[in-house]
């Protein structure tokens, strides 16, 4: 898209003025349109050693379409394309050396990795994944999940710092 110089004034007889104020317009009504969804966990979780595992969430933030089943921890989109995908895992580290992958779960598989850390000292530390997955609308959920050495239990200084949350679709 080509887009013309910001206009300097806002002079709304400017045919740029326009233009701009329709492009900033229908983006405020795209993005009003998506889906938006963030499920966390407040209640400790602790990772089993070695083995990619689902974070189950238990509290849902917003979700006004209801994709999130808070038994399985899955978001379940029902409209297909791609969506934007966040996942932020938190772990209580006990020592020098622990690692922790942020990962995105589909389906109950792998589907991206995302940001991992070794831990340089006892504390909380996090890791964040930003992932673009397309979602058939029906079948496919997206789990947030993690994967650590050794068995490591989520943070709980901040309550809602293990979530995933998602926005869209965009295209298909």
């Amino acid at each position: 898209m080509n887009l013309p110089p910001p206009p300097s004034q806002g002079n709304t007889n400017d045919p740029i003025w326009r233009q701009w104020f329709n492009l900033l317009f229908s983006q405020t009504k795209l993005l009003s349109s998506l889906a938006k969804v963030r499920a966390y966990r407040t209640a400790t979780f602790t990772f089993p050693a070695s083995v990619i595992t689902a974070l189950p969430v238990d509290t849902v933030a917003y979700d006004a379409q209801k994709w999130v089943g808070t038994a399985t921890g899955a978001v379940t989109p029902k409209q297909a394309g791609y969506y934007l995908v966040t996942v932020q895992l938190g772990i209580a580290s006990t020592a020098t050396g622990q690692f922790l992958t942020a990962l995105l779960l589909k389906n109950g598989a792998l589907d991206s990795i995302g940001g991992q850390c070794q831990t340089t000292a006892a504390g909380n530390f996090y890791v964040t994944g930003s992932f673009l997955t397309y979602c058939n609308g029906s079948t496919d959920y997206l789990q947030a999940g993690g994967y650590c050495v050794p068995s490591l239990a989520t943070s709980t200084d901040i309550r809602t710092a293990n979530y995933i949350e998602l926005i869209g679709p965009f295209g298909t």
